[in-house]
């Protein structure tokens, strides 16, 4: 019996038997590695604040049925301290009249703090925050509290720890 052999084969078994030590020594393992930690406290007592808008002076007319010098002219002006007489376009005819009157507010000025508020027509105000209990601490980069106080206040605490390993 005669046994075949392939000069490949007999190369490929050779360079494996000279390289397997050298590829069987591991390496040593490492890694670099790096973190932060941050914290953020923030709290905030909000300061009152409004708005007072002042109307100005609207007067609006509207009716049928009637008859009035000159409201129906181009141009023409109307205001509630005109002298205007309204009647009926004929005796015993219905009719119907609408008149509406705003006055203009009288500007003055405004003091919260002071009790000093307009007699507007659009007035909103919100009060200043009460801190209360409101309070927080940062016992280390990775530590931190935060206490609710009264009404408007705000306490957020913020805290990041990363890591990173390459």
């Amino acid at each position: 019996m005669k046994i075949l052999r392939s000069r490949s084969l007999s190369r490929f078994c050779f360079s494996a038997l000279i390289l397997y030590p050298f590829l069987s020594i591991s390496s040593p393992a490492r890694a670099d590695w790096s973190s932060t930690h941050s914290t953020q406290l923030i709290l905030g007592v909000d300061a009152a604040n409004g708005v007072a808008v002042a109307g100005s002076r609207n007067f609006a007319i509207s009716g049928s049925g009637l008859m009035a010098a000159n409201l129906n002219q181009p141009g023409s002006t109307f205001s509630p301290s005109t002298a205007t007489v309204h009647k009926a376009t004929a005796d015993g005819a219905i009719f119907s009249l609408q008149m509406n009157y705003q006055s203009e507010d009288t500007r003055i000025a405004t003091d919260v703090d002071n009790g000093i508020l307009p007699a507007y027509s659009d007035v909103t105000l919100n009060t200043d925050g009460t801190a209360g209990l409101l309070s927080g601490t940062i016992s280390s980069p990775t530590k931190g509290a935060a206490t609710a106080g009264g009404p408007g206040t705000q306490a957020t605490l913020t805290q990041s720890n990363v890591f990173s390993v390459f």
